[in-house]
């Protein structure tokens, strides 16, 4: 677990799965989160997520309901 942001970065702009091993994740626009299995507690669905926010998630899935934003993959 790094707590820097490394690795390849995956553009999500659709409401389609996207899965893999991201550990961050950086909203390029407001993004309004659909579903995301992540080692955070609790549920991102439905949640907006500011444009420019810098977060830590370890997710293995996201799916946006709208906006953009990159995930980072180790």
């Amino acid at each position: 677990m790094r707590d820097y942001i490394q690795g390849r970065g995956v553009i999500i702009d659709d409401n389609a799965p996207h899965t893999g091993n991201f550990n961050y994740i950086v909203a390029i626009t407001d993004c309004v989160v659909s579903a995301m299995t992540c080692a955070l507690t609790g549920t991102f669905s439905g949640k907006t997520i500011p444009a420019g926010l810098h977060l830590r998630v370890d997710a293995t899935s996201i799916t946006l309901t709208s906006g953009q934003m990159v995930a980072y993959a180790e």
